[in-house]
């Protein structure tokens, strides 16, 4: 329709005077920010300070500057101009609002920090049922399924979890849900196979066995 010709534009098109025109046009203004920015230092335990409330940031960032947008609804960090976390802000006094993720490398160095860590009480509702019930005695397997979990995403794992979990709730560990997730063979399936391979061994040798001494059935196996 704007490409169409007209006579009042001297047989053009209002897409021609448009592209006439846009050489004279000005750029369009950036869009408002309408956020208040500060700069605040991380303190020795991964947090910065804002309004007298606490957020966490990932742990290599300690005692490093960073630049803080601070919106009504929520709280966007930066650092080096690359967005480095994301909180929803807020309105209490002295809260501390903590992402685990934050204190993955903190956390490999001494996993059993785990059981006191303030970020694990912050830990979504599935995920605190996932650690106490499969992870409890061993924090530094449930910190590699963090991992896993911002690689890929919680559903996922919470569907190799229960898969694992109908068959038994022992192997219910991060490898195998790795293999779920990245369709590779399971722990227990491995294990059959390997105990099938042993069978077919077996029954070769018993067949071997068999022709050595003329034997008709060794082992309720029939030559």
């Amino acid at each position: 329709m704007n490409s169409k010709k007209r006579k009042w534009l001297e047989n053009n098109s209002p897409i021609d005077i448009l592209n006439q025109e846009s050489a004279y046009l000005l750029p369009l203004k950036p869009s408002y920010d309408t956020s208040r920015r500060v700069e605040s230092r991380v303190n020795k335990y991964s947090v910065i300070n804002i309004d007298q409330n606490k957020y966490s940031v990932p742990d290599y960032l300690v005692g490093k500057f960073v630049m803080v947008k601070i919106y009504p609804e929520n709280i966007e960090i930066y650092y080096k101009e690359q967005k480095i976390a994301e909180h929803k802000r807020s309105y209490s006094a002295h809260y501390w609002t903590v992402d685990i993720n934050h204190f993955i490398h903190t956390l490999k160095k001494k996993p059993g920090a785990l059981h006191s860590s303030v970020g694990r009480h912050q830990l979504s509702p599935e995920l605190q049922e996932i650690y106490h019930k499969y992870y409890i005695n061993n924090p530094k397997d449930f910190i590699v399924l963090l991992e896993l979990i911002k690689e890929k995403d919680l559903e996922c794992v919470i569907k190799a979890i229960t898969e694992l979990a109908k068959i038994k709730k022992e192997i219910v560990n991060t490898d195998n849900i790795k293999n779920i997730i990245f369709k590779l063979p399971r722990e227990e399936n491995s294990l059959k196979e390997k105990d099938i391979s042993i069978q077919k061994a077996s029954i070769e040798q018993i067949s071997i066995l068999n022709d050595m001494f003329n034997l008709k059935n060794i082992g309720g196996y029939e030559h």
